[in-house]
């Protein structure tokens, strides 16, 4: 797991400690008692899976900033335990429970015993497979289920069923573009944290810990990308910059050719290979998704889809797909190709489903920004289309089915962000969250998909680069939304800024700031200020 510097700490198993500072005796002491906890200090109640071996200390260090302590340990898969600690190794003290593999411990009280600590099995829940969809270039103006009045709705049965089955989120939102999106569910921050506003030379930097890092550090899932990566850092880029064990698709921003295009396949240590593939490319990308989730046998798996269409060129699908028949096939216009594709992707997904397990496996689908300027449709005109940090920019059809979600069929109205999907995901998986030393921007939406609820918060839109003509932030809070139009590069901007009202202004016509503020406006306004400033990322008001 990539984490900010540490000093790792020296084992001491019987020596004499070193003469040295207070903080140094009491890490060798930590030292010492991980050691003995290795050997006799853990446990498992007797009901524990016979074939679920006890935990096992692996490492400690020390966090150069703030001295905390962190623990890591190799974990049970999907796994709970009571952390538990002792001056003595024989009367302990219940701590917090905790999951994956490792436990940050604030060191804000002075320690002046010695310490042991030792990890009890509480339970092993089922692990469930994950399956996240990522569909390219799709607002909600091109969603049958977010936009039902629209004049003009693809064919998406499938994605009809599953939101029957599930839960849609109505207020979801990714970033203008499909790169920053791409970062921040890799991330669970926002751009201004790891730096990608744009796709233009958009690179992943490896300081960053992604979701497939911190699922390998505190899990067996399985782990599997397929379809469009566009982070960067060559032909090994999944691999390196990712975390991916496996990966096979495009490397760009795209293809030039839905039936001719540029594979990249890489798998485990082996060297990449790069093959020219005319098949089509949303059936090329389902058929590599259901070979690897087939090879995983009784393994749990998590598996990256992510499809290039609906993104341009507009080409139409062939005559059958997934078995259907194309209900257009002699497509004349951009706005009818980019319905069929998207009817064929969902085809596609059906088929994708038929092959796993239903009942053992949670799916979440999201758009990763909105629909192009070419074929966007009411309530978003084209000048607040894709790229744009309008809510035809931004917002995106967002969809949780399986067994994670408590009523099936609901409708939630929270603000909810990409960014929330590495949280929720790695908690799907059995870790924690709150574990990672790293700054996450993203919150796990598992109490809203099992109808505890949470409290609201305001979420944050970014786009900015060297190739962005109109950069800045859109932060929503409640039903009003504030854009920042300001170059985050440049301290000498003059910010322009921009307030609407939701409800009853979906394409943002309407800037309240032209006049003056009512007294609720203006308490709106103050917050959405407040909130910009707390962010920080250089964005001036």
């Amino acid at each position: 797991m990539k984490k900010p510097a540490t000093r790792k700490a020296r084992f001491w198993r019987g020596q004499e400690p070193w003469p040295v500072s207070l903080l140094h005796r009491f890490l060798a002491v930590i030292s010492l008692s991980l050691g003995i906890a290795t050997n006799i200090a853990l446990s498992a109640p007797a009901e524990a899976p016979a074939n679920i071996a006890p935990p096992q200390f692996t490492s400690i260090s020390v966090n150069a900033e703030s001295s905390g302590i962190e623990l890591k340990w190799i974990s049970a898969n999907g796994s709970r335990y009571n952390l538990e600690s002792s001056s003595d190794l024989i009367s302990w003290s219940r701590g917090t429970t905790v999951t994956g593999g490792t436990h940050f411990i604030d060191t804000t009280e002075e320690f002046f015993e010695q310490r042991f600590f030792r990890l009890t099995l509480t339970s092993t829940p089922k692990l469930h497979n994950i399956l996240l969809i990522i569909v390219d270039d799709w607002g909600i103006d091109s969603s049958p289920i977010d936009n039902p009045t629209g004049s003009n709705l693809p064919l998406m049965p499938n994605l009809e069923s599953l939101a029957e089955t599930g839960i849609r989120f109505q207020n979801a939102y990714a970033l203008a573009k499909c790169s920053p999106t791409r970062a921040s569910i890799m991330t669970g921050r926002y751009p201004f944290r790891h730096g990608i506003g744009s796709p233009a030379g958009a690179v992943l930097p490896v300081s960053e810990l992604t979701l497939p890092e911190a699922l390998s550090d505190c899990s067996a899932y399985a782990l599997g990308s397929f379809g469009k990566w566009h982070l960067g850092g060559g032909n090994s880029g999944p691999r390196n910059n990712g975390g991916w064990p496996t990966f096979a698709g495009g490397l760009g921003s795209g293809v030039a050719d839905y039936y001719n295009w540029q594979k990249t396949i890489l798998t485990d240590n082996e060297p990449p290979q790069t093959l020219a593939t005319t098949s089509y490319t949303t059936t090329d990308t389902t058929n590599d998704a259901i070979k690897w989730i087939a090879d995983q046998e009784d393994q749990p798996w998590f598996c990256w889809l992510a499809y290039n269409a609906a993104h341009s060129p507009f080409h139409a699908p062939p005559i059958t797909v997934a078995g259907q028949t194309n209900p257009n096939p002699t497509a004349r216009n951009n706005r009818d190709r980019f319905e069929t594709m998207l009817w064929a992707m969902d085809a596609e997904i059906g088929r994708l489903i038929d092959t796993i397990d239903r009942t053992n496996t949670n799916i979440i689908l999201l758009g990763d920004n909105g629909t192009p300027a070419g074929v966007i449709q009411p309530p978003f005109d084209r000048t607040h289309s894709k790229g744009t940090l309008y809510e035809g920019g931004t917002h995106v059809p967002m969809i949780v089915t399986g067994p994670i979600v408590s009523t099936p069929g609901s409708v939630n109205e929270q603000l909810v962000h990409c960014v929330d999907v590495f949280p929720t995901i790695l908690e799907l998986a059995g870790g924690d969250p709150k574990s990672l030393t790293t700054t996450l921007d993203g919150i796990s939406l598992i109490p809203n998909l099992q109808d505890q609820g949470q409290s609201n918060r305001a979420i944050v839109c970014e786009a900015f680069g060297r190739t962005e003509s109109s950069p800045g932030r859109a932060i929503r809070n409640g039903d009003y939304k504030l854009i920042i139009f300001d170059d985050p590069s440049r301290s000498t901007d003059t910010a322009a800024l921009e307030l609407y009202y939701l409800p009853s202004d979906p394409n943002e016509s309407n800037n309240l700031l032209s006049r003056e503020l009512t007294d609720v406006q203006r308490i709106a306004y103050d917050q959405l200020l407040e909130i910009n400033l707390e962010l920080g990322g250089n964005f001036n008001q």
